[in-house]
């Protein structure tokens, strides 16, 4: 299972050197930190992140020794779903929706999404985008972004302005 934060230049160079099966990660919560290294909520709450603990102290509001004022460290969310046939084919094998903490319908409706890209024809490709992204839309979370497609990607990764939530509670 790869890092949440690699590039497709990346995964391309890993799938053509790869001899074991690979699953990369398509939809869920992003980290500030990198995955798994974040302090933040074993530090302020107790509750550890790297135990699947995190109760995203990242999603508050904050102000800097500087004046910087914001949701400074509120990513957006991870949502590939319009990668889906580039990652098949460059040969991933598995692709891993974040549900641990979250609710029964939006781990259904966000496989059931992706499971509708999946399994369309070249011929229904497009309803089946545009069905899946208006399955997503109810889903709970934050405004989404594709990844870190590139280098730049990083840059877009936190709105510090706003806290960013969307779809239906």
């Amino acid at each position: 299972i790869l890092e949440r934060q690699i590039t497709d230049e990346e995964l391309v160079e890993i799938m053509k050197k790869a001899k074991l099966e690979i699953e990369v990660f398509v939809h869920g919560a992003l980290c500030c930190s990198l995955s798994g290294l974040c302090l933040l909520s074993s530090v302020l709450y107790g509750k550890s992140g790297n135990r699947g603990k995190c109760v995203q102290p990242c999603r508050e509001f904050f102000e800097s020794a500087t004046d910087d004022r914001g949701y400074l460290f509120s990513t957006r969310d991870l949502c590939r779903i319009e990668d889906v046939r580039f990652l098949r084919n460059i040969g991933v094998t598995a692709l891993k929706i974040e549900g641990r903490l979250r609710k029964q319908d939006y781990v259904r409706n966000t496989v059931l999404a992706y499971r509708k890209v999946l399994d369309s024809d070249e011929k229904d490709l497009l309803e089946a985008f545009s069905e899946a992204k208006e399955i997503l839309s109810y889903c709970s979370g934050r405004k989404s972004i594709r990844g870190f497609k590139t280098e730049s990607s990083f840059d877009e990764m936190i709105l510090k302005n706003s806290p960013g939530t969307a779809g239906v509670e």
